[in-house]
């Protein structure tokens, strides 16, 4: 799963980079539209969704006493 979400945010900071300007403003796709309706917003939606996953993960391992994952 870990690398799974390395290889996520790789992705998104690659697309990120591409971002200038009015290219913040894109609309989104129709099928994400109604969550996110512009690139920027898409990037907020992104971190929220990957620190609601990290805060879970940390969760658990924490209930099965291992250590953080990040460190």
């Amino acid at each position: 799963m870990m690398e799974h979400i390395a290889v996520s945010r790789s992705r998104t900071i690659d697309w990120t980079r591409t971002l200038e300007g009015d290219a913040l403003w894109q609309p989104s796709p129709d099928s994400i539209a109604q969550i996110t309706p512009n690139a920027l917003s898409a990037l907020h939606t992104l971190a929220k969704h990957d620190f609601l996953h990290a805060g879970q993960i940390a969760a658990v391992r924490s209930s099965l006493n291992m250590k953080p994952a990040f460190f």
